[in-house]
């Protein structure tokens, strides 16, 4: 009789598992510390580590993960105000289209006015 999965097989998809919960568990930190200030993020740290660690781990550990949050949230306004800009060129442009095509067209009715007196005269 075959077995359906191997013993390694388990471990991997088990391991897998594991390192899959833990990115979620990350992002989630994430996110949660997005939306707080820097002393709420202090608070939160000191109040589940003080007990774990030493005032000087945990401080370092505030600092990390103040920085990075810091860090995420400037992309982000960097990212913002890129993408503003984007939008801006993009109606400068469309408005200096517009004003091609409006010249274009006085143009074509100029051309065709003019072939149209041309016929006239032929007449």
């Amino acid at each position: 009789m075959r077995r359906l999965f191997s013993f390694k097989t388990l471990i991997l998809v088990l391991l897998a598992a594991g390192i899959g919960a833990m990115v979620a568990l990350i992002v989630n930190q994430k996110q949660k510390f997005a939306g707080m200030s820097e002393e709420e993020i202090r608070a939160y740290l000191d109040q589940k580590l003080s007990g774990k660690m030493s005032e000087e781990q945990v401080g370092q550990i505030q600092d990390a993960v103040v920085s990075a949050v810091k860090g995420v949230s400037q992309a982000a306004d960097k990212a913002e105000e890129a993408v503003l800009d984007a939008a801006d060129a993009v109606a400068e442009a469309k408005e200096e289209a517009a004003e091609a095509v409006e010249e274009a067209m006085e143009e074509v009715a100029e051309v065709a006015d003019e072939v149209a007196e041309e016929a006239a005269d032929e007449e």
